[in-house]
């Protein structure tokens, strides 16, 4: 019983802790202070504000934290949050674009 506990750990509470580790430097710092993060920057994306700025630190942080949160939602908050674009017509925001007021933008 006790090793089955410990592959639960393992499962379901590394792997956001270590997104949220990694996306303190790529999704907060970089974001916040260029504009994208290592795989935005490959796709010509940018993150941006209302206003077509950059985001502040607080924001970027705010958003990493909105998507570590989806990932303990297994496979439906996660996948949600992905897929969501997908169907939000006008502005085309994931979930945790939403909570914070950002939207990401070809350039």
């Amino acid at each position: 019983a006790l090793l089955g506990c410990g592959s639960c750990f393992l499962s379901f509470v590394i792997p956001p802790v270590a997104y949220f580790v990694v996306g303190l430097l790529n999704k907060v710092y970089w974001v916040s202070s260029r504009g994208y993060s290592i795989g935005q920057g490959i796709m010509n994306l940018r993150v941006v504000d209302k206003d077509g700025g950059l985001i502040p630190m607080g924001t970027a942080m705010l958003r990493l934290v909105c998507q570590v949160a989806l990932c303990f939602v297994p496979i439906i908050g996660g996948l949600l949050d992905l897929l969501f674009p997908l169907f939000d017509e006008p502005t085309r925001q994931t979930l945790h674009d939403k909570a914070v007021g950002t939207y990401v933008i070809k350039v």
